[in-house]
């Protein structure tokens, strides 16, 4: 490979990571843009009193969701009280 070509290749690569950079920057600043536009109305008191309200008084939660872990999904999907999981890489066959 000649000079020529190392330095045009150099080149382009340089340009490949100012574009990746670039669209980096864009992505990061729309993220926080979201991030913050949901923050603006997120009132964290009252969500935590609601959940808290929701548990303690309401009993919407089931008795084992504080101490819900991977393997909650996978022995609930295997015992057959559940049909579905978001968890599915954790799912194993018995």
């Amino acid at each position: 490979m000649s000079a020529a070509q190392i330095a045009a290749l150099l080149a382009l690569v340089q340009a490949q990571a100012a574009v990746r950079q670039r669209l980096t920057d864009a992505a990061k600043a729309a993220a926080l843009a979201a991030i913050d536009g949901f923050t603006a109305w997120w009132d964290a008191d009252a969500v935590t009193q609601m959940i808290a309200d929701a548990y303690t008084n309401k009993k919407i939660f089931p008795p084992g969701v504080l101490t819900w872990d991977q393997t909650g999904d996978n022995d609930a999907f295997q015992s057959g009280r559940t049909i579905f999981a978001f968890g599915l890489a954790f799912l194993t066959a018995r």
